[in-house]
């Protein structure tokens, strides 16, 4: 269960960083 948990939250905190970085080098090439 925690393990579970843990890993969505990771997942989660993957993806929002890699839209983060991707938002960034977008608006930098622009």
């Amino acid at each position: 269960m925690l393990l579970l948990m843990g890993g969505s939250v990771a997942i989660t905190a993957i993806l929002g960083i890699l839209i983060y970085f991707g938002a960034n080098s977008e608006s930098a090439n622009h």
